[in-house]
């Protein structure tokens, strides 16, 4: 892991390396008193390490494969997903190409750090799924321009939402 994670003291990768850091730690929510927060690696270009980053460093708690999160997945599978994980981090590659509507309902949960409370069939409640974590994410566009640019309040989601500026770097060009 030390020469693996060498990479991110190259220049240009601060960013790159910050999100690692910042995902790697995520356990350590635990005791901030936040519920959530999300960090969005944004470039308009692809091949910048975006979600190379977000799956090595899920990498270490497991396969990253299976601890990814994808916009074809459900709400309710996302948010149970989070649930399940808790204090891990949790990443979901390409945040904006969810629908603007329902991209602000889910980065409202996501960042809220629980589930909608549901109630079961003799009208009491069921149990919650919550989490306590950093999720990262990665975009190609802007996600406070996308939010925006529907006339979506973002204002509570804006809070809880760390965007980052990801650029392009030969380390991650197939010639480099």
């Amino acid at each position: 892991w030390c020469k693996a994670t060498a990479v991110f003291g190259a220049p240009g990768l601060e960013f790159h390396g910050l999100v690692f850091l910042m995902q790697v730690g995520s356990p350590l929510m635990a005791g901030s008193g936040l519920k959530s927060v999300l960090v969005n690696m944004y470039c308009p270009d692809s091949g910048t390490g975006k979600s190379t980053t977000g799956a090595f460093a899920n990498s270490i708690y497991g396969n990253p494969d299976k601890l990814m999160l994808t916009v074809e997945d459900t709400q309710n599978a996302t948010f149970k997903s989070m649930g399940v994980y808790g204090n891990l981090p949790v990443y979901i590659d390409e945040i904006t190409k969810i629908d603007p509507r329902r991209l602000s309902h889910t980065l409202y949960f996501i960042t809220n750090g629980r589930e909608k409370r549901r109630l079961s069939k003799d009208g009491s409640f069921q149990s919650s799924m919550e989490w306590n974590n950093i999720s990262t994410s990665s975009s190609n566009s802007d996600i406070y321009a996308v939010q925006g640019a529907e006339r979506i309040s973002i204002d509570g989601e804006a809070m809880r939402i760390l965007q980052f500026p990801f650029d392009k770097n030969p380390i991650f060009n197939a010639d480099g």
